[in-house]
C-alpha cells in the first residue's frame, strides 16, 4: 500500500470542512493505521452546482490539480429527499468520464450526514447536549429527517444543534463500528476501501 497518499475532498456543507476530515482520518486509523495519509482542506461546493455537469466537472479539475498525480478524491454529500442510489452513480459516471487518470469514489449519505450519528447513538451518549439515555432507532437510514432527530434530543436538554460546532464534536466522539448499521455509512466504508486498497472487515 502506498504511503504519504494524497487525498482531496469535495463536500457540501459548512460543517463537513471540519466534520468529513475527523470522519475520513477516523475511518482509517481503524482499518489502515499504516497508510500515511495527506489530507486536504475539503472543497465545498453547493449542491445545485454539484448536480450539474459542467459545474462537477470543474469541482473535480480543481481538486485533481491538488492532489496531484496519484492522489485520490473522495466526494461526499447528502442525498437529502434524493436516492442515493441515484445521485452516486450519476457523479460516479461524470467523474469516470471526465478524469479517468484520477482514482474517485463518491459517497452520498441516506438524508443526511446526520443519519450516522444515528446509528451511532450509544456511543454519542451525554456528547454535546444529548441525553444521557439516548438509544438509536431501529433503522437509522429510515428517519425522514436525521437532522431533526438530533435536534429534538438536544432541544429536551436545553441546547440547541448548530451543524458548524456540533457535527465536527459529534463525529469526533461517534463509533465507526456502531455507524455501520447505517448502509449508506458501510458504502463509504467500502468507497474508502477501494480508493486506497483497503480490505473491508464485514460490521459486527
Amino acid at each position: 500500500m502506498s504511503s504519504g497518499v494524497m487525498l482531496g475532498l469535495i463536500v457540501e456543507g459548512h460543517g463537513d470542512d471540519t466534520a468529513v476530515p475527523f470522519l475520513i482520518r477516523r475511518i482509517l486509523s481503524e482499518l489502515a493505521p499504516e497508510l500515511k495519509l495527506a489530507l486536504l482542506r475539503p472543497y465545498r461546493v453547493k449542491r445545485q452546482q454539484i448536480e450539474k455537469e459542467e459545474e462537477f466537472n470543474k469541482a473535480l479539475e480543481f481538486v485533481a490539480r491538488r492532489t496531484g498525480s496519484g492522489g485520490r478524491i473522495l466526494v461526499l454529500f447528502d442525498a437529502d429527499d434524493g436516492l442515493p442510489c441515484v445521485l452516486g452513480p450519476k457523479l460516479q459516471g461524470w467523474a469516470l468520464k471526465h478524469r479517468q487518470d484520477v482514482k474517485v469514489e463518491i459517497a452520498i449519505a441516506q438524508r443526511t450526514y446526520e443519519a450516522w450519528f444515528l446509528a451511532s447513538a450509544v456511543a454519542l451518549r451525554g456528547k454535546c447536549g444529548l441525553p444521557e439515555d439516548l438509544v438509536a432507532p431501529p433503522s437509522p437510514d429510515e428517519v425522514p429527517s436525521p437532522k431533526g432527530w438530533v435536534k429534538e434530543r438536544m432541544k429536551s436538554k436545553g441546547k440547541v444543534y448548530k451543524e458548524t460546532v456540533d457535527q465536527p464534536r459529534l463525529t469526533s466522539h461517534m463509533s465507526v463500528n456502531e455507524a455501520r448499521r447505517s448502509k449508506s455509512f458501510n458504502k463509504l466504508l467500502t468507497k474508502l476501501g477501494r480508493l486506497f486498497d483497503v480490505p473491508i472487515p464485514p460490521p459486527t
